[in-house]
């Protein structure tokens, strides 16, 4: 375990614990009398856990989609920026060639951002409206918003609540979570009974929901 990076933390706990984070670091949250040997102790105990955590996290690390320079993530697929000074402030996606046109400078991080909010809307406020005519469901209201860790929720009032970063992953899974909050105005849980309604809906929701945790790195 030498080179790992441990962040030993000393709190009013009876009990000790060790978090493993995306950012490769191994945090051990210790009773504040805990000694150092105890510390030693512990890590080693849980060495093989640790690294197993540690391996999970690396693969997550190398899986993720590295952009170039001028290149975009757009619907799990990378594009390639083009400045169109004619476009002006429209957006113009060539998606048999991968490009994206724009006379705004998509490259620039507020404006990037602003135009993934805005197509995230579209485009997520269509299907919504899409699938709830054609399945009966009823909602009150969407918003989109920007969650640090959640793609979707639904309130028991029925609101429904979008993370735009969805637009950054393949439709097929921003299609999951929006069929698994629209399930949750009919069952507000994640009991046997939804999981079964929710495949109705969309039966790969198992493959999905392990996309998503291999790739909650978007939501950064």
């Amino acid at each position: 375990m030498n080179g790992k990076n441990f962040i030993i933390e000393r709190r009013r706990v009876k009990h000790a614990r060790i978090i493993v984070n995306r950012q490769m670091q191994v945090r051990l949250i210790v009773p504040r009398k805990f000694s150092r040997k105890q510390v030693n102790a512990l890590i080693e105990d849980k060495s093989d856990w640790i690294e197993k955590q540690l391996n999970h996290f690396d693969r997550i690390q190398n899986a993720r989609v590295r952009l170039e320079k001028g290149e975009i993530l757009y619907l799990g697929a990378v594009y390639r920026f083009q400045h169109r000074e004619d476009l002006h402030g429209q957006v113009e996606i060539d998606a048999c060639n991968r490009i994206i046109f724009s006379g705004a400078n998509l490259l620039s991080r507020p404006i990037q951002d602003f135009w993934y909010r805005s197509e995230a809307r579209r485009l997520i406020e269509r299907k919504v409206n899409f699938w709830s005519r054609l399945h009966g469901f009823n909602f009150k209201m969407m918003v989109i918003r920007g969650q640090k860790t959640r793609w979707g929720s639904c309130s028991s009032k029925g609101n429904l609540s979008f993370n735009w970063k969805l637009i950054k992953a393949p439709e097929a899974i921003m299609d999951y979570i929006i069929f698994h909050e629209l399930t949750h105005t009919e069952i507000l849980n994640h009991s046997p009974a939804y999981w079964e309604r929710l495949g109705t809906f969309y039966p790969q929701y198992r493959a999905a929901k392990t996309w998503l945790k291999a790739n909650s790195w978007i939501l950064d």
